[in-house]
């Protein structure tokens, strides 16, 4: 097992790859002011494919309601890609390559969500432990 595969997967949105700091090889986020910046090296997307490209179907253009990505799967991404189609909601595990206007993700795994209460939970997924991380929110464990 590749140390990758025992680091943490933060839930993102697009846009907030746009605010990741470092380089290629090593990056960071700030959850909230006066907190320590987090390493990132792998995260959780959630969104839907407007384009697709390259022979195998491995370039994919995504977005959600803050932005758009680029998405890059590589051959050894395990699984059967035929329902990668424009218009599917999918859930990717990935890395990031480069943080500029239209970031550039790395994917290490992508599923379907064919769930429509999985894709409506997630914008509070992401807002609610962002704010955990940030420390603007504490979970009450008294009870």
């Amino acid at each position: 097992m590749s140390d990758l595969e025992n680091e943490p997967a933060y839930k993102f949105f697009i846009e907030d790859l746009r605010s990741f700091q470092g380089s290629r090889d090593e990056w960071f986020f700030q959850f909230g002011e006066g907190v320590e910046r987090t390493k990132i090296n792998k995260f959780q997307i959630q969104a839907k494919i407007c384009q697709v490209n390259g022979l195998d179907n491995e370039i994919l253009l995504i977005y959600d309601d803050t932005g758009k990505a680029k998405a890059t799967r590589s051959s050894k991404v395990p699984g059967d890609f035929s329902w990668v189609k424009p218009d599917t909601y999918c859930s990717l595990v990935g890395s990031l390559l480069d943080n500029g206007k239209l970031p550039h993700i790395n994917i290490i795994k992508l599923a379907k969500v064919d769930n429509m209460l999985l894709q409506q939970m997630w914008p509070e997924e992401v807002k609610e432990i962002k704010d955990f991380l940030g420390k603007k929110i504490v979970p009450d464990i008294t009870t």
